[in-house]
Parts: structure tokens; sequence; C-alpha cells
């Protein structure tokens, strides 16, 4: 609720005067630049909002609705989690797909994901 009180202001006051301002653009249906990484860069990229290109090489349907992806560049691997609120097509172990979404470490299993994936399409590898 305060955040849609926020979003409708136009006009900040001060003790000086009114500053117009843009309304706040993000939060749904937001245009948002995902920085193509590869799957080994990923570890080590700056950027919060990626996207990923590898072979899909395990797909598998967590206890908690998680989809776990294991996308991999024929070395290294990333995994990328499709979660049920953002329900995305699944795709099938073998397929080329660039996942777009949050860059992370999961420290518990030793790995770098994509979590949540917001997008997936196909890659040209």
């Amino acid at each position: 609720m305060m955040l849609a009180l926020l979003l409708s202001l136009q006009v900040i006051e001060s003790s000086v005067g009114h500053y117009p301002v843009e309304p706040v653009v993000g939060m749904s249906g937001e245009d948002r630049t995902y920085h193509s990484v590869s799957v080994k860069d990923l570890p080590t990229t700056r950027f919060t909002h990626v996207s990923v290109c590898g072979q899909v090489t395990l797909v598998k349907h967590e206890d908690d609705g998680d989809w776990h992806l294991r996308i991999s560049n024929g070395r290294a691997f990333i995994v990328a989690e499709i979660i049920p609120e953002m329900p995305l097509a699944v795709p099938k172990k073998g397929q080329k797909v660039k996942v777009s979404g949050i860059s992370r470490q999961d420290k518990a299993h030793g790995w770098y994901e994509v979590h949540p994936v917001t997008a997936i399409g196909s890659c040209g590898m």
C-alpha cells in the first residue's frame, strides 16, 4: 500500500520548492537489461541480472516445487531454478537454452545459479 502511494507521487516538496520527478519504473512489466555471461564466468560476474546459454544436462523437480536445471558448457555448469511463483516451460535434457534471471551463489550446495529464472529461450550455440 505504501509503495502504491509512493508511486503515485509526481512531485517532491522541500523547503525550497517543488521538484517534478519521473515516475518509478520497474516492479512489474519492466524492461530489464540482462547481461550475457558464459557458464564459466558466472562465478566472477559483477552483474546480478544475467542471461546464460548452455545445454541442459539435468532436469529435476524438487520437493519445494522448484525445477532445477543443470546448464553446462561441456566443462563447467551452473544451476538454473524455475520457481512455482514464476512458472515457465521446463526444457528437456539435451536442449540448448538461454536462461535469464538473478545470478547468485548457493553456498549450501557449492555452486552458482540463476535463481529465479525469469525467462527461457533458445540460444544458438
